[in-house]
């Protein structure tokens, strides 16, 4: 079947993988965070330290948006109804988890309430509600095991909003014509190759803005691409394999991997829609899973154990996410 083919309109198997995704993510993080003497999580360790659990799943994440929102081009005119659109994605429960943090760090800051509010730290860490990313609240965290860090998962948000940005670009410059497509792809190809010699503030944004650039090719290119899935589990076999061989990890994360994705999201038969809209909620997990994690690790006493960690966090998060849903997200939604 080829990807143009497929009569799935909303893919109840992609939201369900975006929920586990989010939970993974809280996973891959809690290693660190607890400060578990295995310190990394089990992939990056088996990797090599080339990739991470929370890294694969961030990669999903910018895969599938890299592809819904080249799909959504079509609708688009200009530039500020566009961008718009995204940020009303984007920004309400974002700001919603930030303004809410800062209150809670009234009573998870070693400071005076004075202090707290007086301080330049809080009011730039309210940047974060506008994706201008900031880590530190005053007197907050500062004894926990990993560090000050509130909440360390919003580094992606700035880049999806830039690869959005990215992605008009090639539509407006008619780079999303399949015959003029493929000349960005040595671009992308020569920023993983040369991604070690990139400064860390450009070269992490390397490998998420590759999948999403994955995403929109794959959009791009549905009418050739086909999804067999008899090569499922050959192409997961291979994948696996893969994570054994150092050089081969990151190419097969860009070729292997999105297919799998793929071919599951719209080959498959999708799963029931009570677990497709677990998906609603990803979002809300991922914003609040790192700073519910180190609060838990601050009440412990700076350190706890791994397993506890990971299990209390998901829980609290899939709460705190469903509330962030149905407050900030669910209203909009109505209304479009």
């Amino acid at each position: 079947m080829r990807l143009s083919e497929s009569t799935i309109k909303k893919s109840e198997n992609l939201a369900l993988m975006r929920f586990f995704a989010s939970i993974f993510v809280i996973l891959g993080h809690s290693y660190a965070i607890s400060g578990s003497p295995l310190k990394y999580d089990f992939v990056y360790r088996g990797t090599g330290e080339i990739i991470s659990l929370g890294g694969i799943c961030v990669s999903l994440f910018f895969i599938c948006s890299g592809y819904l929102i080249t799909r959504s081009m079509g609708r688009v005119d200009k530039f500020l109804p566009y961008i718009k659109a995204r940020l009303k994605r984007l920004v309400p429960p974002l700001a919603f988890v930030v303004v809410l943090t800062v209150i809670a760090g009234i009573f998870l800051t070693t400071v005076s309430v004075k202090e707290y509010f007086t301080s330049s730290k809080t009011y730039v860490y309210l940047l974060n509600a506008v994706m201008l990313t900031n880590q530190y609240l005053p007197g907050v965290f500062e004894n926990n095991v990993f560090g000050p860090s509130v909440n360390g998962a919003l580094w992606t948000l700035p880049v999806e909003l830039a690869c959005y940005v990215a992605c008009y670009i090639f539509y407006k410059t008619k780079l999303l014509n399949p015959k003029r497509f493929y000349f960005t792809a040595p671009i992308v190809v020569l920023a993983l190759v040369f991604e070690g010699y990139i400064p860390s503030v450009f070269g992490d944004m390397v490998r998420p803005c590759a999948f999403f650039y994955v995403g929109m090719l794959y959009y791009v290119y549905r009418e050739k691409i086909v999804l067999n899935v008899k090569l499922l589990p050959v192409v997961i076999l291979a994948l696996v394999g893969a994570f054994f061989v150092k050089p081969l990890i990151i190419p097969a994360l860009i070729v292997l991997w999105p297919y799998a994705l793929f071919t599951i999201w719209f080959a498959l038969p999708q799963c029931p829609k009570l677990l497709g809209k677990t998906g609603d909620i990803s979002y809300g997990i991922y914003l609040w899973g790192f700073f519910v994690q180190q609060t838990l690790v601050f009440l412990w006493g700076g350190s706890m154990p791994q397993i506890i960690n990971f299990c209390l966090s998901a829980v609290i998060s899939i709460v705190l996410g469903t509330v962030t849903f149905l407050i900030t997200e669910k209203p909009l939604q109505k209304k479009k």
